[in-house]
């Protein structure tokens, strides 16, 4: 299966990316930085693991897993 290619939106404008986003195993896959620039204030990387910090809100997500949290709360 090859992927599709997709278009990105973020409150109505388009997030170009090289590479660009792409539909795969029904997971829509985006270079990360082009996206969460557009509504994060900050972001750490270390290792696999990256946090986002918006505000008072904090999300920590891994690379490769489906699971996050946001302020503490686990989510899938």
């Amino acid at each position: 299966m090859s992927p599709a290619a997709v278009i990105v939106i973020l409150n109505g404008a388009i997030v170009a990316s090289a590479p660009p986003a792409q539909l795969l195993f029904g997971h829509v896959m985006a270079p990360v930085a082009p996206v969460i620039t557009r509504f994060i204030e900050r972001a750490a990387i270390d290792g696999d693991t990256i946090t986002l910090v918006r505000g008072s809100r904090t999300c920590v997500l891994r690379v490769g897993s489906d699971a996050f949290a946001c302020d503490g709360v686990g989510g899938t």
